[in-house]
């Protein structure tokens, strides 16, 4: 990002092939709608192109990319609230492959538990919801979390533990939790 701040167009779509898939899929997790998820990634990108002379590197990069991303997600919600529209069932959830030995209704049972767990995580306030997608399928630090969202680590591991709460309820009938306490897909 240093050498897009001043001027190297090369090095900005670099950036743009290295990141613009995590944060499309971060997006799409926080939003559930991947054609908004679409948009919004190159809204990202954009928007840290024409910040890139404000651009200082007191944190990783990617931990900027993020806070746009964030944003811009928080952004998008608040505009749902206001004028809310009723997305397409079936086409913003990814398919599952099929293996050989997966039968009809083993693909659909899967199907049906990949909308319940995206549904649940959809309906998670952003306060909790947002530090799940980051950590679950991002795959961030507490440190790294911490910085995009202004807090502190142990508020995000507060914040994460809420949120598998609520998600373990609402998945009462869906995911069973572990010895350990974790849901056993993982979240």
């Amino acid at each position: 990002m240093l050498r897009v701040r001043l001027g190297d167009v090369t090095a900005f779509e670099a950036l743009v092939r290295r990141h613009l898939d995590p944060v499309r899929r971060f997006l799409f997790r926080w939003l559930g709608e991947r054609e908004t998820a679409e948009d919004l990634a190159q809204e990202v990108f954009l928007r840290a192109f024409r910040a890139r002379a404000r651009y200082r590197p007191t944190a990783k990069f990617t931990t900027w990319l993020f806070t746009i991303a964030v944003n811009l997600a928080r952004t998008q919600a608040r505009r749902r609230q206001r004028h809310p529209v009723r997305p397409a069932r079936g086409g913003d959830v990814p398919p599952e492959q099929p293996t050989t030995r997966d039968g009809p209704a083993t693909l659909l049972g899967r199907q049906e538990r990949a909308e319940q767990i995206r549904a649940a995580v959809a309906a998670l306030p952003p306060g909790m919801r947002t530090p799940l997608v980051l950590s679950f399928y991002q795959g961030l630090r507490y440190r790294e979390i911490a910085d995009i969202l202004g807090c502190t680590e142990n508020a995000v591991k507060l914040r994460l533990l809420r949120a598998r709460q609520a998600l373990q309820e609402r998945l009462a009938g869906w995911v069973t939790p572990s010895r350990d306490g974790e849901m056993d897909h993982g979240i």
